[in-house]
């Protein structure tokens, strides 16, 4: 087998989605969605955010760095990219095969203090799938609230939504919340192509 092939049981053992079940497995609550986010909605996530304009790009609950590997390919040169990522396994894995990225273990709640520490004043571009309906509701609010402080003046922050949990209570109240906290929230680009179906909330401070 030729050195840069992978064996099958290796390849297997390291795509995103076998990684991601083994992280639901470890940490079911934490990880949140059924399967990683699609190569489609990580595009459509990337676009919004206008990271090709970031310097400071933040990326909050990076999983298994599906979006992570569209921000690296997407940023301009000489940006540099946060991650903050709780689970430890996603984020050994994050820093093993994105040795350009800052990744940061610890819970997205904690975002202003880590990115400070790397010089950091504000963020461009915020990026995250974060399983904001799993998340317990003072959790929830402080990340945001979080986020929307750090987030530079013209800065955008870009999340997600399973399409029809927007509909329900919880997703409602997250709505309210993003437009309590930022002074423009578009619901855009409803992605099919993705377990679940889901679409992107676009927020600017």
């Amino acid at each position: 087998m030729p050195q840069h092939e992978l064996s099958p049981e290796t390849a297997f053992r390291q795509s995103p989605t076998m990684q991601f079940i083994a992280g639901i497995i470890r940490s079911p609550l934490a990880t949140g969605a059924i399967a990683p986010s699609s190569r489609l909605l990580a595009r459509r996530m990337v676009v919004a955010s206008r990271v090709d304009q970031a310097s400071a790009i933040l990326e909050l609950g990076p999983g298994t760095g599906v979006v992570t590997r569209e921000i690296l390919d997407s940023k301009r040169a000489g940006a540099t990219v946060i991650a903050i990522e709780r689970s430890r396994d996603f984020a050994d894995e994050l820093a093993r095969q994105y040795p350009d990225v800052h990744v940061v273990e610890d819970c997205a709640s904690q975002l202003r203090h880590h990115s400070k520490q790397f010089g950091w004043d504000g963020a461009d571009s915020i990026v995250s799938a974060l399983p904001w309906t799993n998340l317990p509701e003072p959790l929830q609010e402080n990340i945001l609230r979080e986020a929307a402080a750090f987030l530079r003046d013209d800065g955008v922050f870009v999340t997600i939504s399973c399409f029809g949990l927007h509909l329900t209570p919880t997703g409602r109240r997250f709505r309210r919340l993003l437009e309590s906290l930022f002074s423009s929230v578009e619901r855009r680009d409803l992605i099919l192509r993705n377990i679940p179906p889901a679409f992107i909330y676009r927020c600017l401070k």
